[in-house]
């Protein structure tokens, strides 16, 4: 039973660094000696960075986070599990301008020397080190993803976009990248459509924990955000129009719980809503971080939803859109149920009509990467016997975990604070803990991305 609950995050909240990797092995077995300032694997990448790539490299080498990146890839003689710990330890680092312009330059230049076959895609889209080989197999194996994936190496943009988004520890900071690179993303976008038909599977994408534990919320870079929201229904992403739509810090807006409505309108027929919105400084809730909000919505027809977006805002401007009508290749909108849809899950949870006096969670977790996570746990952090869980877009009462659609639902919830916990099996401890509103007779949607 497929229920047509709105949560589409479109090709799994696609936001992967395009990241190059350099110093692949080839036939000779003695290495190189440092050239134009960094180590390369071989004597014939060395000799083609000489030729064609040293000023790119020197620049590099000038920087110490290009440098200890592009270090780190030399140094693992062509392992394609070395090569994926090297994205994964460098991270911070990926902001460094010259990492860009010295990728591009390899895969275009001396991609046969440096033995960068489809741009050495393996390591950077694989989602936990291991990974790495199986990865760089699949996409070889596929000419429709190798050749994207060459064109996105080969551009100093689109490389440029993906390692500005793999340093994103939020959502709105992965828009701000492509709003940058919009010539990159224009690469991008058709290389992960055809990775994630292909590859996604044997690259473990949605897989990377390896930020948990230390996550740090970035501060605000304006005062004000710019807000656009599409609110929708439906695995079409059907627009919903005249709906009343508010934001606040906590769901339900109240005055005089001190949750006052910071900004309120209505969507339009193609149903989206724009807001500008005070961000949080220094002296407001989160200590110094963005506004970590909810978005309040009502329509005739739908349950009345809560919807948490799940992170402080960071940037000037943030959209949550379909992927079709957003700045990137990634998709997130305010979700609405029908009390049919709430009766389908109440059903698939064995329990029959809905209590109204109880409300629906819906969850959807994401990786390191801010990519949909399967294999996921969501505990809701209560103990009482008659909440029923359910995994996966069919809503599955005999799935224990996320499956590749990232989402979980809560069913016969009792109303007031409730705390939910998302805990990979890969790591075996909480990547996120978030604490929402329920209210009787609506729909609480929680975007569960690692937190501090």
């Amino acid at each position: 039973m497929v229920i047509g609950v709105a949560i589409t995050v479109a090709a799994a909240v696609l936001i992967v660094a395009c990241r190059q990797i350099i110093g692949l092995p080839d036939n000779e077995s003695e290495p190189s000696s440092t050239e134009c300032a960094l180590p390369y694997g071989t004597n014939a990448c060395s000799s083609c960075v000489q030729a064609s790539c040293c000023t790119e490299s020197t620049a590099c080498a000038a920087d110490p986070a290009c440098a200890a990146y592009e270090g780190c890839l030399g140094n693992c003689s062509g392992d394609p599990s070395c090569r994926a710990q090297c994205e994964i330890d460098n991270n911070p680092g990926f902001t460094a301008t010259g990492i860009p312009a010295l990728a591009a330059c390899l895969a275009s230049k001396c991609e046969t020397a440096c033995g960068l076959a489809c741009g050495a895609y393996g390591a950077g889209l694989a989602g936990v080190p291991d990974a790495g080989a199986a990865c760089q197999s699949c996409i070889e194996g596929r000419s429709g993803v190798c050749g994207q994936a060459q064109a996105c190496a080969s551009s100093a943009d689109c490389e440029a976009y993906g390692y500005c988004a793999h340093a994103c520890s939020t959502y709105d900071c992965i828009q701000a990248c492509a709003s940058t690179h919009d010539a990159g993303v224009a690469l991008f976008a058709p290389l992960f459509q055809a990775f994630s038909r292909t590859c996604s599977t044997a690259c473990a994408y949605g897989r990377n924990w390896s930020c948990v534990g230390h996550v740090n919320w970035p501060v605000p870079q304006s005062p004000t955000v710019a807000m656009t929201a599409f609110v929708g229904t439906g695995a079409a992403e059907a627009p919903v129009s005249g709906a009343e739509v508010s934001v606040s810090q906590y769901c339900p807006p109240s005055a005089e719980a001190g949750e006052p409505i910071l900004q309120q309108g209505q969507t339009d027929d193609a149903g989206t809503v724009e807001f500008l919105v005070r961000s949080q400084g220094a002296n407001g809730p989160g200590g110094g971080h963005g506004l970590d909000g909810c978005i309040t919505v009502t329509s005739a027809g739908f349950l009345p939803t809560f919807w948490y977006w799940g992170f402080p805002l960071t940037e000037p401007a943030v959209g949550w859109t379909p992927a079709s009508t957003g700045v990137s290749s990634t998709g997130i909108f305010v979700p609405l149920i029908s009390a049919e849809t709430a009766t389908l899950l109440n059903m698939a949870a064995g329990i029959g009509a809905p209590d109204l006096t109880r409300g629906t969670v819906g969850v959807t977790v994401f990786d390191c990467d801010l990519i949909g996570a399967p294999d996921v746990q969501v505990a809701p952090g209560i103990d009482n016997q008659d909440i029923h869980e359910l995994y996966g877009l069919s809503a599955s009462a005999t799935l224990k975990a996320t499956d590749t659609t990232a989402q979980a639902f809560f069913v016969n919830v009792p109303v007031g604070p409730l705390t939910l916990t998302a805990t990979p099996n890969a790591i075996g401890k909480p990547s996120s803990v978030v604490t929402v509103n329920v209210q009787a007779n609506t729909f609480t949607e929680v975007l569960m991305y690692p937190t501090p």
